[in-house]
């Protein structure tokens, strides 16, 4: 036995437990939280985070990891595979956090935590000059932590690698750069037809908004037993433990968004459920990826949920709990209607084909003021052009523009372009996921998701974190991340 090895197994798992501590307190913010709370639970996550820092940067822990290694290479080969993955996910981590002093991991925690409920209460007023302040020093924190990986070929690289490991600047700006010209002439092509929803306007009660998020939940495969769904300001998915995966939705009363949010949050909680059951507090039950990870909401969102075959078997249950507002529609006209391309203000709306250009919008912005090219104080105007610029629409206020995302408060800079690198392997993984699995539309007319999560489950959940997203892209796909498949099923389903 690598006795090295297990020590410092044992002492991941306490490290894990510091972090879903840190989580529970995020998610008891984001939904429980009194308002004047707000400084107190700063300094709640900021000892928590600086624990957890402290000890996984310590000399102490440093010489366990370099003991572990050196047995692990004397065994000659013989260590297991998912203990050569985690020594080596475990080096990749601690070498970027050892150059993480431990004071900005405590002003950053106290910052974020400031700045979301500042971001919060802007939001509600619709007054970026509420939140700008918070801003400016969540940017001005995020270019200081930069620093602390210099030389690097871009300042946005420390930030993307919070995120996304072995993937680059200069490769998003690539993918997006053959994406960009592409979509916006699909988008013009596809708006073109006009779609009646009018009756997608509701009013739909907040009850049966629940009913319909736990429907939707079951059919996709969420275990309750290890999950559990309430209502935040902006829906997310949080993992607080082996068997403890939650999700968060919002509910309006004159639209569905609430479905889709759902659809997608489960998406997130089907791959953490997996992945915390196969590894359970080993790191190599948190995926690293957040390609990956958004590539599994935006599948079961879009692909699956928002599927003909899917709908002809989840609509006529809608229609059960809405019947005044759905009584008198076709599963056609439903289908056409949440399927309309219509360039629009809110992110979380947006349908496929307009999608990507929000994702672009925000990465744009965040390198400018990042580099310098653009002040904090500048970002509505700035937001407000581009939104012009690429979906041609124009903004009314701040709620519906530069404050309607919660990243930037929580200091997730680096984060957005997962969210388009994902709906691109989304393609790529369904696409290699049909070709092995018989007739995957009459599963989902029949709402038996079970043999496609089946599949990804085997096939990339239960992976973790073994692999990172280039690596696991390869192995399912035998290539790399390409947007071309992803351009194709969007011109045959929106411009046939």
């Amino acid at each position: 036995m690598n006795h090295e090895l297990e020590a410092l197994k044992a002492k991941l798992q306490d490290l894990t437990l510091l972090h879903n501590l840190a989580a529970l307190l995020d998610w008891d913010q984001q939904i429980n939280l009194p308002p004047k709370a707000a400084v107190n639970r700063g300094e709640q996550a900021a000892l928590v985070g600086r624990l957890a820092h402290e000890a996984f940067t310590s000399n102490a822990f440093a010489d366990l990891l370099a003991a572990a290694e050196t047995a692990a290479g004397q065994n000659d080969g013989t260590a297991g595979a998912d203990d050569c993955a985690l020594l080596k996910l475990i080096r990749r981590k601690f070498d970027r956090e050892k150059r993480v002093p431990v004071d900005y991991v405590e002003r950053f925690a106290a910052a974020a935590s400031e700045a979301h409920a500042a971001w919060e209460a802007a939001r509600r007023r619709s007054d970026f000059a509420m939140f700008r302040p918070h801003l400016e020093m969540i940017f001005q924190l995020r270019r200081e932590y930069a620093q602390f990986f210099a030389p690097y070929s871009h300042i946005y690289d420390p930030l993307l690698a919070d995120f996304e490991s072995g993937i680059d600047t200069a490769l998003v700006q690539r993918i997006f750069a053959r994406l960009r010209p592409r979509q916006t002439e699909l988008i013009a092509a596809a708006a073109a037809h006009r779609v009646d929803t009018a009756f997608l306007q509701g009013p739909f009660s907040r009850d049966g908004q629940l009913a319909m998020s736990k429907l939707a939940a079951d059919t996709l495969g969420f275990d309750w037993a290890r999950g559990r769904l309430d209502e935040s300001e902006h829906p997310f998915t949080t993992e607080l433990g082996r068997d403890d995966v939650r999700i968060t939705t919002k509910i309006y009363a004159d639209n569905l968004s609430c479905l889709w949010s759902v659809l997608h949050e489960t998406g997130h909680a089907l791959y953490g459920q997996a992945a915390l059951a196969a590894f359970g507090n080993s790191p190599l039950g948190t995926v690293d990826s957040l390609t990956l990870h958004e590539s599994q909401s935006r599948l079961w969102e879009n692909l699956v949920g928002r599927s003909k075959p899917f709908l002809e078997f989840l609509f006529p249950k809608l229609q059960q709990i809405f019947p005044e507002a759905l009584g008198a529609v076709s599963g056609e006209m439903f289908y056409r209607a949440v399927n309309q391309v219509k360039p629009g203000l809110i992110r979380v709306d947006a349908d496929e084909a307009t999608y990507n250009l929000h994702i672009m919008l925000r990465f744009e912005l965040e390198v400018a003021v990042l580099t310098g090219e653009a002040e904090v104080a500048e970002l509505p105007a700035l937001w407000n052009e581009k939104m012009r610029h690429y979906l041609g629409v124009q903004v009314p206020d701040d709620a519906h523009g530069v404050l309607q995302d919660v990243h930037w408060a929580g200091g997730a800079i680096g984060y957005f372009p997962t969210y388009a690198l994902g709906n691109l392997f989304s393609v790529q993984c369904f696409n290699a996921l049909c070709r092995e699995i018989p007739d995957v539309e009459a599963a989902l007319r029949a709402g038996d998701c079970s043999g496609i999560r089946r599949w990804l489950t085997e096939r990339l959940y239960r992976e973790g974190a073994r692999r990172t997203a280039p690596e696991m892209i390869r192995r399912i796909t035998g290539g790399e991340l390409e947007p071309e498949p992803y351009l194709e099923y969007l011109q045959k389903k929106f411009v046939p």
